[in-house]
């Protein structure tokens, strides 16, 4: 008997991990994900910006960080889109 393959669907943390993720990347920012014992956050070496997450954090202790690290960000308003607008505390 075959095993049927069990399609990941993302939920709703993920998606919003995404939509952040996303973001850095269109305020062309690097986002790295590294392994250590270090919590992550932003970052600025040699004119080049970059956002630090722990492999090991969960989803939502990521979500959190970005959250708190864009809000000394400024974010053009072109690159809000509606999905972002309703996760940013703007």
């Amino acid at each position: 008997m075959k095993k049927k393959k069990k399609e990941k669907t993302a939920t709703e943390e993920e998606k919003t991990l995404e939509n952040l993720i996303n973001l850095l990347k269109a305020l062309n920012i690097h986002v790295k994900y590294e392994r250590g014992v270090f919590n992550g956050g932003y970052a600025r070496y040699r004119n080049e910006k970059y956002f630090y997450l722990n492999r090991k954090s969960k989803t939502e202790t990521r979500i959190a960080l970005i959250l708190d690290e864009l809000k000394g960000i400024e974010i053009p308003e072109e690159l809000l889109t509606p999905e972002i607008k309703k996760i940013l505390p703007i």
